[in-house]
């Protein structure tokens, strides 16, 4: 325990030395909402709305200053795309955030928050859908695992909407110019970086746009929370395949819309 409060305090250290000054340039948030979740419920399941590609980073790493501030010793871990662990550099955010080498797969994350107190998982759910389009939409989720860690693990979910990061991106478009572009280059480069080529152009003519992260200001966030339960966490999911799957999507919209209202209710 007290090796695990003495990483939580270097983390602390880093996060108000050297990260906060960089990214953050203020936060607004309820911090007494925040730090009761945080005292009744020794799992959460910490779902962030994306924006930009890199704008989670911010509002990230703000929660993470607050919970070991508020409760240190207690751990994170967190799901990126895939490509933030291949590419040189980028792939220290992911460990930085989860201390892992490599990405978490589900049976790990289900024993980590089975086996375990004190620890938050984050979830990312739009995935790569943050490339595409108005930022200011929460985008339909592409990964829908989290929902079953929070029925198998009994573990609640903190929704979580920011603004204050418009500056970390630029939107590139209209589509009549990308696809062209992107038609001609080939799978491989796709494949280098995690992608699969049809997804990506099929997103670019239904957004219309790609959007470019290029952080210009430090972030004057504003952060708002809910606490969720999913509707089945308190039966099971049904043990057919495809009605499962079924059920997690439609869970998953009903809080992708929920985040969104909170966005757009978000001052």
């Amino acid at each position: 325990m007290e090796e695990a409060q003495g990483k939580a305090a270097d983390r602390f250290t880093l996060l108000t030395r050297y990260l906060s000054p960089f990214l953050l340039s203020g936060v607004q948030m309820d911090a007494g909402y925040f730090r009761r979740c945080l005292a009744e419920h020794p799992r959460l399941i910490i779902v962030l709305a994306h924006g930009g590609p890199i704008s989670f980073l911010p509002p990230a790493v703000a929660l993470l200053r607050a919970t070991a501030e508020y409760d240190p010793g207690r751990r994170s871990l967190i799901t990126l795309h895939p490509w933030w662990w291949k590419a040189p550099g980028i792939r220290l955010v992911p460990r930085y955030f989860s201390g892992g080498q490599q990405h978490l797969t589900m049976p790990e994350l289900r024993r980590a928050l089975a086996g375990q107190s004190s620890v938050d998982y984050y979830a990312l759910p739009e995935s790569e859908n943050c490339f595409y389009g108005n930022p200011d939409e929460v985008k339909p989720f592409l990964v829908h695992g989290f929902i079953e860690l929070s029925i198998v693990t009994r573990t609640p979910m903190l929704l979580v909407v920011h603004k204050g990061t418009e500056r970390w991106n630029r939107q590139i478009g209209p589509s009549g110019r990308l696809l062209p572009l992107f038609k001609k280059m080939p799978d491989r480069m796709f494949h280098a970086v995690e992608l699969n080529k049809d997804r990506v152009l099929s997103a670019i003519e239904r957004y219309q746009s790609v959007n470019v992260p290029l952080p210009l200001a430090r972030a004057q966030l504003r952060l708002a929370f809910e606490l969720h339960y999913p509707e089945l966490y308190d039966s099971e999911p049904s043990s057919d395949f495809r009605t499962r799957r079924r059920q997690y999507v439609e869970e998953g919209e009903r809080i992708r819309a929920r985040m969104q209202w909170a966005y757009d209710a978000l001052r």
